[in-house]
């Protein structure tokens, strides 16, 4: 899955709240991903190999989520949804830490 962002600088962290269907047990889960500024990829300039026909302008941002940033050895979950929150302040728990761009 890819997301792209318009007005995106060089301060911006969120949190991506996942839905995500084990293929395995037939069952649902939520998982909170935490994205870090450095993990978007930014342009100007296009998105990196598949996500390449991505172009970005200058305030632009490109956020690619991927099955092993969820999944670890031994899951079968498959993404079915997702919901951005706008700020990670005052929220506590746990959370996947993003490595992306």
């Amino acid at each position: 899955m890819f997301l792209k962002f318009d007005g995106i600088g060089n301060s911006e962290d969120f949190i991506v709240i996942l839905k995500l269907y084990d293929t395995v047990a037939g069952t649902y889960t939520t998982k909170a991903m935490y994205v870090e500024n450095a993990d978007i990829f930014k342009g100007p300039g296009s998105g990196p190999g598949i996500y390449s026909s991505v172009t970005l302008d200058n305030n632009d941002g490109l956020l690619i989520i991927e099955s092993n940033d969820y999944n670890t050895a031994g899951q079968h979950y498959v993404l079915v949804g997702a919901q951005i929150t706008p700020t990670d302040e005052g929220i506590t728990g746990t959370a996947i830490n993003l490595n992306g761009a």
